[in-house]
């Protein structure tokens, strides 16, 4: 009985080690987080302000419902058409006031890199839509046509 008690004693102080020994080990290294806020320094290189910098987001269609199979009541979506839907666009102007020429703003993208901006100046003219990596570029100097 002695024995049995000694081998019980011997196995708890094991596990307890081992356990101790576990939990001082380094966790793994985690991957890289996406960063907590993109943001981009706007400078405004032409001749004119600018009076509309916008980001231009493509929101996914929701997923259709799923058809019934029963023969016997009609589905909500009996009529619809079998087409999916399409995937829409929200566009969002970040200034919240014209940018004069030659100034500069940092403006808050959220938290994704690579984004899709345009820009309109106050003499009519505009930036067609670009795709731009925020997370490389920090600076954007916006030129107008007659600049370039």
């Amino acid at each position: 009985m002695r024995s049995l008690s000694n081998y019980l004693a011997i196995a708890c102080v094991v596990v307890f080690a081992a356990s101790a020994a576990h939990a001082t080990t380094k966790p793994a290294t985690p991957a890289k987080k996406a960063p907590a806020g993109v943001s981009v320094t706007l400078v405004n290189g032409g001749a004119s302000a600018v009076v509309d910098f916008t980001k231009i987001e493509v929101v996914a269609a929701p997923a259709p419902a799923p058809k019934s199979q029963d023969w016997w009541a009609a589905p909500m979506n009996w009529f619809s058409s079998d087409k999916p839907a399409e995937p829409t666009t929200t566009e969002t102007n970040l200034l919240t006031a014209p940018l004069a020429p030659k100034k500069s703003v940092v403006l808050k993208l959220g938290k994704e890199c690579k984004v899709t901006v345009s820009a309109k100046f106050e003499d009519g003219s505009s930036i067609d839509p670009v795709a731009m990596d925020f997370c490389k570029d920090k600076k954007l100097t916006l030129k107008g046509p007659s600049e370039e």
